[in-house]
């Protein structure tokens, strides 16, 4: 098991660019890396803000600002 820092050591070392557009399904996986958020609450906020996985692309910061208010969070954040 990995601490936070770790996880979000890894996140960063995963994505170099915070400015590039990534997959909504890639982030929608780290999500939960991150956080530990459940699959059922990862689709349910999807649904709830109209993002399709297999389309959509976010940028890191585009994530960390969607995400922020939601479960995890506080973790979220900390990727800046």
């Amino acid at each position: 098991v990995s601490t936070e820092e770790e996880r979000i050591e890894a996140f960063k070392e995963h994505f170099k660019d915070f400015s590039q557009k990534y997959s909504a399904k890639e982030l929608f996986t780290w999500h939960h890396v991150l956080t530990g958020s459940c699959k059922q609450g990862r689709e349910s906020f999807c649904k709830c803000h109209d993002i399709d996985l297999d389309k959509d692309t976010f940028t890191i910061y585009e994530f960390i600002d969607l995400t922020k208010h939601s479960y995890g969070g506080e973790v979220i954040k900390k990727l800046t």
